[in-house]
């Protein structure tokens, strides 16, 4: 056997809530071409490693699947239920507070970068944060968000004056339960000429530095971090870390797909969506005026698989993003499937 570890998925991922697992983020360009073809070249791979014998734990009692392999037919979606036009969220800088402490309950932590402009102004800031936030702009507090939530980008917005050069930014996040990160972005109408690095160089930007996690005990809930100074804020002494975090279009649409805006009807960026459920041609998804096309298929019956897609005419880089439900509830929440 020979192995190669993939990079195509992406690990830094949250759960979708505290029921369900972790999404799945896959990024077909970093998958080796056609690897699963038998003239693959895999000499490069190395060689896998072998961990112990049959019955080594923790599989120490190995027994044959006494079930008959599944039957495996296509089943196409029985109906189309609705097309949409889905506006894209704002573009921002993510930082996921989670992957870097060893605590992830009921916990605080700092990110500080600098934005550069070339011309004195008055901008608009965007930030989305799990869980409280506060924001400070050359020294002031600018924005602070004692809350409760999953974060999406432009949760808040802020108006804030920027001066010609660097004006430094610090963010506090105030961490409950569960998911841990920020959203940071500049409205789109402002942006032009702004540049984000902490180290205060046009050459590198994106980069940000994120400080020590600080603990509390959670008995006064999410208020006592919100509410406590610390050494970021009290000018004690602080181990930072650097973190890459460029303004860049979502991808960790865990938490944030339900706020995606999403017009039903005619105008939505789907042509012949009816070829879905029939076995030749197929639907034409248009991205244009910043918005993309999405369905809804109703299989029209309990089914266990997987989803086989066949994509043409597609740019590097376009995002397909699927999702599935047990149920398909109408606008007022009424099981309809």
């Amino acid at each position: 056997w020979r192995a190669l570890r993939t990079t195509a998925w992406d690990a830094d991922l949250d759960r979708i809530n505290m029921q369900l697992g972790f999404p799945e983020l896959y990024d077909a360009r970093k998958e080796p071409v056609n690897w699963i073809s038998t003239v693959f070249d895999d000499s490069s791979w190395g060689s896998a490693v072998v961990i112990g014998s049959a019955g080594t734990a923790p599989w120490t009692n190995l027994t044959a699947n006494p079930l008959p392999d599944s039957a495996e037919s296509v089943l196409r979606p029985k109906s189309v239920v609705v097309t949409q036009s889905v506006g894209r969220l704002p573009s921002a800088s993510r930082i996921s507070f989670a992957p870097l402490y060893d605590r992830q309950g009921w916990s605080v932590a700092y990110a500080e970068t600098a934005l550069y402009s070339p011309t004195a102004r008055d901008v608009t800031l965007q930030l989305g944060s799990d869980d409280a936030v506060k924001l400070w702009v050359n020294g002031s507090l600018a924005l602070d968000r004692c809350i409760e939530r999953l974060a999406a980008p432009a949760q808040d917005t802020v108006r804030i004056h920027l001066y010609a050069g660097w004006n430094p930014v610090r963010v506090k996040v105030v961490q409950m339960l569960n998911a841990w990160e920020m959203y940071f972005g500049i409205a789109s109408a402002d942006a032009s000429g702004i540049v984000i690095s902490v180290e205060q160089n046009i050459s590198k930007p994106g980069w940000w530095r994120v400080s020590d996690g600080y603990a509390f005990d959670g008995n006064l809930g999410v208020v006592e971090g919100f509410n406590r100074a610390y050494p970021p804020e009290t000018g004690g002494t602080v181990i930072w870390r650097p973190y890459y975090a460029p303004v860049e279009p979502l991808r960790h649409v865990a938490s944030v797909i339900r706020i995606e805006p999403r017009t039903p009807g005619p105008t939505a960026r789907v042509l012949y969506p009816e070829r879905l459920t029939q076995a030749v041609g197929g639907a034409v998804f248009q991205s244009l005026d910043q918005a993309d096309g999405s369905v809804v298929l109703d299989m029209g019956r309990d089914v266990l698989g997987y989803v086989s897609l066949s994509v043409t005419g597609a740019n590097d880089g376009t995002v397909l993003d699927l999702g599935y439900a047990e149920t398909l509830e109408d606008a007022s929440g009424n099981a309809v499937s």
